[in-house]
């Protein structure tokens, strides 16, 4: 009796991280078309909604083990009672079965065997596995002219104790993702915006709010704050004295994690330097930007949230932070525009 508890938990727990990690792989592949991701929503267990006001609704099904298609018609059956009012709808472009199962509609259907991190529209499945689908619309009563138009199936290996090789396929779409940014020399680590993000979604899902989304803004930030952490080469330390400087380190990452504006922050300072130059610069980037600080450091202080520290605290928080967004500028600018994110 306590194994089989232990092992109901066990997979209860695994399906729940599936569902997260499989979000945020669905929302980094929909991102310039997507405005924001909702796990665990009032209806469906996956929900990107679109700037254009349409959305992606998902069904989650995960497999807690390691013989593939064991289970798997049930699990599809399970989910089609959801997925024909999702298909119904006439906001939903797409309604996507999601499993970490290779053989998602069973053993017997190998016309398509999985990769790691496959998306398959009904017309591209093998003509088995379309039958199957249509027979299976006509034994739940659901249209399946409008069902396949909409159907899809995304499969992401995520299987495994070991957490390395689990979360392999959903490190390798963020790196793909990373990637095509085009960040140059600036480094991004996969595992630890990961985690950040699962956190996040986690957060999301679990408020009693379910309408509550993440939002891209939100889902993209993590990303400029890695890009912002501060390094023990930072000049702009270098002159503090060593309780100040402690006090400053512990307080700046906060700071920008935790900006309330964000990106808007961003471009207030990006408009109010291009101004700056205009009309004061001396055409020197570097000299430009020290200029724009020792002038402007003060007037940022409710934006960032320094004017909450004293002193010596504030005034080092405020330069550090506009220091490191002049810095950025340009990263920060292509990633806006690689995930078709406003101002």
């Amino acid at each position: 009796m306590g194994d089989a508890k232990n092992h109901n938990a066990a997979a209860s727990a695994f399906g729940w991280e599936f569902q997260v990690n499989a979000a945020m792989v669905l929302f980094v592949r929909n991102l310039p078309e997507a405005a924001s991701v909702i796990v665990e929503g009032a209806c469906d267990d996956i929900e990107v909604n679109l700037v254009d006001g349409k959305c992606i609704l998902c069904q989650a099904k995960s497999y807690f083990g390691n013989d593939f298609g064991t289970g798997a018609s049930s699990r599809f059956k399970d989910s089609l009672d959801t997925l024909k009012g999702d298909c119904e709808l006439e906001k939903c472009v797409s309604c996507l079965y999601v499993t970490n199962d290779h053989l998602p509609f069973g053993k017997s259907k190998k016309g398509n065997l999985f990769g790691s991190d496959s998306l398959l529209r009904f017309s591209e499945l093998a003509p088995e596995t379309q039958a199957y689908i249509v027979e299976s619309c006509e034994r739940h009563d659901i249209d399946r002219n409008l069902f396949t138009g909409k159907f899809g199936v995304f499969v992401l290996s995520y299987y495994g104790s070991d957490d390395r090789t689990r979360r392999e396929s959903v490190r390798k779409a963020i790196e793909d993702f990373l990637a095509g940014l085009d960040l140059g020399g600036i480094t991004i680590n996969a595992n630890k915006l990961r985690s950040v993000w699962g956190l996040l979604l986690q957060e999301n899902a679990t408020h009693q709010n379910l309408k509550i989304s993440l939002d891209k803004a939100d889902f993209v930030w993590p990303i400029v704050v890695q890009m912002c952490t501060l390094a023990d080469s930072d000049t702009a330390l270098d002159n503090l004295e060593e309780d100040v400087r402690e006090e400053v380190c512990e307080a700046y990452s906060d700071l920008i994690d935790d900006a309330s504006q964000r990106f808007t922050l961003v471009a207030k300072v990006s408009a109010d330097f291009d101004s700056f130059r205009k009309f004061k610069g001396v055409g020197k980037l570097r000299e430009d930007r020290k200029s724009f600080i020792d002038e402007h450091y003060e007037d940022y202080y409710s934006d960032i949230g320094a004017d909450a520290f004293d002193g010596e605290v504030a005034e080092a928080l405020s330069r550090m932070v506009l220091h490191k967004i002049l810095f950025r500028l340009v990263s920060v600018d292509k990633i806006r525009k690689a995930v078709n994110l406003a101002y």
